[in-house]
């Protein structure tokens, strides 16, 4: 985790962090063990979505990972990729920053932020989502969360 010593990291919700596209809207597997790595290495963790502040809290609360962010910028706060909310949130020290999220708009904020981007796709597995979230500025795009968990305990990946 080196890699990412003294780095933000920002993550989207819906298809990022929580299957919202199943009723019970589960966090995807692997998520609380990646949260609790950023927790246990003092990485600070926020969540910057296009949902609103009262589904958001709902919703974490429910799959019982809220605690794990430092705050949020919801919809209220502005749209994506429009940065102002997200700078609000976190402030003056925007230098070391990691945006994680599955999708194009996701990329192109934290593009904006000039963060690290990482790009997922948990679900589709279509290589054109690969494309296009690489377009809007992606790092690196992975289909499995093990990978991702790798990629940040290690700084390496094979994809």
């Amino acid at each position: 985790m080196n890699r990412f010593k003294g780095y933000i990291f920002i993550f989207d919700h819906d298809g990022t962090l929580v299957d919202t596209s199943r009723v019970e809207r589960p966090v995807f597997p692997k998520i609380k063990e990646i949260l609790k790595l950023l927790q246990k290495n003092g990485n600070p963790v926020y969540v910057w979505t296009a949902r609103d502040r009262y589904s958001l809290t709902k919703i974490l609360q429910e799959n019982k990972i809220y605690h794990y962010f430092e705050d949020f910028s919801c919809l209220e706060d502005g749209p994506k990729p429009f940065i102002g909310g997200i700078k609000k949130v976190l402030g003056s020290d925007l230098s070391k920053i990691v945006m994680i999220g599955d999708s194009p708009s996701d990329m192109k904020g934290g593009a904006k932020l000039g963060a690290h981007c990482i790009g997922v796709d948990w679900t589709s597995g279509d290589e054109s989502v690969k494309l296009e979230l690489k377009k809007y500025g992606a790092h690196k795009v992975f289909s499995q969360q093990a990978q991702l968990l790798d990629y940040l305990e290690t700084g390496e990946t094979d994809v």
